[in-house]
Order: C-alpha cells, then sequence, then structure tokens
C-alpha cells in the first residue's frame, strides 16, 4: 500500500473538514432556509414575503433563499404579510423604498460588526386572516450585528425582540401576526365577468342618390303610309242610291209626272260621275277638296231641279 505524502494528506483533511463545515451549516440553516411556500407557481398563499435591496441599490428584489442567508454591510432586509405566489407576486414588496442611508445613516458603524437596515410591512387589511388586523403599519430600524449575522437575527434585533416564531422552514409570524397559521393557501374569490362592451354608434348612411327623372314620354310620330301602300288600300264601298221607286211607298213631293222623282238627272249624273279613287277622291293627294265637290253638287242638284220643272211645265 503506497502511503501518500503528509503534504498531499493535509489537502484531503482540509478539504473534508471544509466539506462537513458546509453541511453543518447547511443543516443549521435549514429551519429557516425557506421562506415562501413550495406549491405550483398558480396558487396563491398568505405569508411573510422575504424581500432584499444589495447595498446601494432602491429597488427590491424577493428572496428565494430564506432567512438563513447573510447580509453585507449596507444592505436593506424587507418583510410584508401579504396574498402571494411562491415567487412573489408583483405589489407584494414593502410599501417603504429601500435606502440604507434614510434608515441607518445616522447609525455609526462598530468596528467588528456590520449595519443592516431592516423594513417590516404588516400588509393591509386585504391580506389579514379572518378575525385579526395588523397589530402594526411599516416598521423601519437598523439591526447592528457582528460579522456573519444572518436575516433571521436581523429580524429579531427589531422592537418585537424574539416574537418571532418560526416552522416548516418559514417566518410564520412576527409580534404574534398572525396568531396561529403558517403560509395558509388562500382561494381567491372568482372576479366578476367584465361587463360587455357597448355597441359601437352607428354610423348613419348616406342617402341613395336618386334616380334621375325619367324623360317624358311622347307618342311616336304616326308614319305616313307611302303612295303605293295608300293606292293599294280598298276605298270604302260608297252605297248607290237605288232608281227603282218602291210601288208601295208614296211618290216624292218633287215626283214630276209620270212618276220619276225631280232629281233624276242629278240621280243620273251621280251615277255617271266616276268613281273616286283615294289617290283622286276627296281629301286624296290629286282630287278638289271637300268644300269644292259639296258645291258643285249642289249647284248640280238646283240645276237639275229647274230642268224638271220646266218639262213639267211644257
Amino acid at each position: 500500500m503506497t502511503r501518500l505524502p503528509r503534504s498531499a494528506t493535509r489537502a484531503v483533511r482540509a478539504a473534508s473538514a471544509a466539506a462537513l463545515g458546509v453541511a453543518a451549516g447547511t443543516a443549521l440553516g435549514a429551519a429557516v432556509a425557506v421562506s415562501a411556500p413550495t406549491a405550483a407557481q398558480a396558487d396563491t398563499y398568505r405569508y411573510w414575503t422575504y424581500w432584499k435591496a444589495a447595498p446601494g441599490q432602491s429597488s427590491w428584489g424577493f428572496s428565494p433563499a430564506g432567512a438563513s442567508s447573510r447580509p453585507a454591510d449596507g444592505a436593506v432586509e424587507g418583510w410584508r404579510f401579504a396574498l402571494s405566489g411562491v415567487a412573489g407576486s408583483g405589489g407584494t414588496q414593502p410599501r417603504a423604498t429601500p435606502s440604507f442611508e434614510r434608515i441607518c445613516g445616522a447609525t455609526p458603524p462598530t468596528a467588528d460588526g456590520v449595519r443592516v437596515a431592516v423594513v417590516v410591512d404588516f400588509g393591509t387589511a386585504d391580506a389579514r386572516p379572518p378575525g385579526e388586523s395588523p397589530p402594526r403599519g411599516v416598521v423601519e430600524y437598523c439591526a447592528t450585528r457582528a460579522p456573519n449575522i444572518t436575516g433571521l437575527q436581523a429580524l429579531a434585533a427589531g422592537p418585537w425582540g424574539s416574537a418571532v416564531r418560526t416552522g416548516g422552514g418559514l417566518v410564520c409570524g412576527i409580534d404574534g401576526y398572525p396568531r396561529t397559521e403558517c403560509g395558509a393557501l388562500v382561494a381567491l374569490p372568482t372576479p366578476a365577468p367584465a361587463p360587455p362592451a357597448p355597441p359601437a354608434a352607428a354610423v348613419p348612411k348616406a342617402p341613395a342618390p336618386k334616380p334621375p327623372a325619367p324623360a317624358a314620354s311622347r307618342p311616336p310620330n304616326p308614319t305616313p303610309l307611302a303612295p303605293e301602300a295608300a293606292a293599294a288600300s280598298p276605298a270604302p264601298a260608297t252605297p248607290v242610291p237605288s232608281t227603282e221607286a218602291d210601288p208601295s211607298s208614296p211618290p216624292p213631293a218633287n215626283a214630276a209626272p209620270g212618276g220619276e222623282p225631280a232629281d233624276a238627272d242629278a240621280a243620273d249624273a251621280a251615277l255617271a260621275a266616276p268613281a273616286s279613287t283615294p289617290t283622286d277622291g276627296p281629301g286624296g293627294p290629286g282630287g278638289p277638296p271637300p268644300a269644292a265637290l259639296a258645291g258643285f253638287g249642289l249647284v248640280a242638284g238646283l240645276g237639275g231641279a229647274a230642268w224638271w220643272r220646266m218639262r213639267g211645265e211644257r
């Protein structure tokens, strides 16, 4: 069996001692190693949340390490009782801004110790357990301790002293608040549904343009018949008076002796007249006007009547 040199043996023994020291420190701080409940991120708990601000910083950061951590000189420790998830929901940090100068600026440093500013916020009424009320508001003080002070020791340096209740790795109560519970799971009320959005205002539609007024309808111009079509159209038949007298009817008043009417010549003249055609008749393009025909017929009738009268006197 080969023996190690004395220098190597001493190094192994120093490493083993250091490992044992780390293990012992971890076991010692396990009682307060966790400051938030271990559960699903979506769950909400009512507990003392733990916050930190490093020296020179002016904003809070959630601390998942727990109160066993050792703050540096000039740091600010913060606690707030609130409704929060396991990672510190927004809006649950202490309501006071972290400021080492404001809290510990008037405290002189010691030769062998550190100064740690502490802010303890007992929360609002909406986070209080049933039947309890926050005993204080926001408390600030400067903790001066020997080197290697822990967050839990800085908390116990406050006006409540040793009235810090722990359990299950959590800081459960400070100054008797809350009385019994420790990291209680809270069932939040279901928020009321948002009211429906009001309907959008109806935009009036522009009136439709009126159709143009229809043009006044006029009857189509009659198309005159062509001369050929007029010539082809049959003329209405003109009734021809009969020359034979009805034996049963009385003789006319102007009948001459012998039974013949006085205007027989006029009748003969009417029969002898050529039948008028549409093109040469009254109103036709080539015939005389109707007034001239009427005058001509009247003269012929008067002349025939005079002739018959002279014949009868003979």
